[in-house]
This record gives C-alpha cells, structure tokens and sequence, in this order.
C-alpha cells in the first residue's frame, strides 16, 4: 500500500488526482443515508459476533474490558481508512 501510494503521489499531476478528488468529494451529503446505513448494519454485525463470544464462553470481563478500552481507537481508523478507500475508488479509480 505504502508502495502505490507513493507511486501515485510521484505521478498525481499527470493522472489530474486532485481535480478528480475534489470531484469526487463535492457532494458528500448526496450519499449520507448510504453511508449511514452501512455504519448502522456494520455495528449489528459487530455486536452479534460480540454477543456470539459471549455466549460461547469466549470473553472474559477483563476481555470485554480490554476491548472496550480500544474501541475509540479502532473506530477512528475505521473511519479514516473508509474515507481513503471512497476517496480512492469513487473520485480516482471512477473518475
């Protein structure tokens, strides 16, 4: 990743990325309920293979603690990463 990364930033005046990034984010309300949704189906899916652990036996309390602690984190890289991602296939690879 870190490779074609770089690779595109060395040629990004020839591929126009910035004119087609700024394109690509220009309406980011447009698909507000999308994206809404996708977070609200991705947080069910996490809480039932949560609540699978649990049920197994799998997750001690310091576990669930542990966890829970870390959330912020994982899910301000989540966010961050899915934000790369859509500017990359929608306003680079579409455009």
């Amino acid at each position: 990743m870190v490779a074609v990364f770089a690779a595109i930033v060395l040629v990004a005046r020839r591929l126009r990325l910035f004119a087609l990034l700024r394109k690509g984010f220009a309406n980011p309300a447009a698909n507000l309920g999308r994206a809404l949704r996708g977070l609200c189906v991705a947080l069910a899916i996490i809480a039932i293979f949560i609540a699978l652990e649990i049920l197994m036996g799998a997750a001690g309390h310091a576990r669930i603690a542990h966890a829970a602690r870390l959330l912020p984190k994982y899910a301000l890289s989540a966010v961050v990463i899915a934000i790369l991602e859509e500017g990359f296939f929608r306003a680079f690879l579409f455009g």
